[in-house]
């Protein structure tokens, strides 16, 4: 998984096509093991640099402690609940 997005980001920094400044992670921490999620932790606090805008979900509560702003969705009976950290 820290290979993958270390390949996304480094195939974004040679290509020549127009550059996106947002980058998503959809999931795949659940796969880690503890010290990789801190590897990877320290990973994407290096990616701020890269990108304007980083979007993540995940269900892996330690990796909102890198994160600058949370939105946190939960399901109320048939409905859902935001709020934003």
């Amino acid at each position: 998984f820290i290979g993958s997005l270390a390949l996304r980001v480094a195939l974004h920094s040679v290509s020549s096509l127009p550059k996106s400044d947002i980058f998503i992670i959809d999931e795949g921490f659940g796969a880690l093991d503890p010290s990789s999620v801190d590897e990877c932790c320290t990973f994407l606090r290096s990616l701020k640099s890269y990108f304007k805008t980083i979007l993540i979900v995940t269900h892996v509560d330690v990796v909102k402690d890198v994160l600058d702003t949370i939105i946190d969705v939960t399901k109320v009976d048939k409905d859902s609940k935001i709020e934003i950290q």
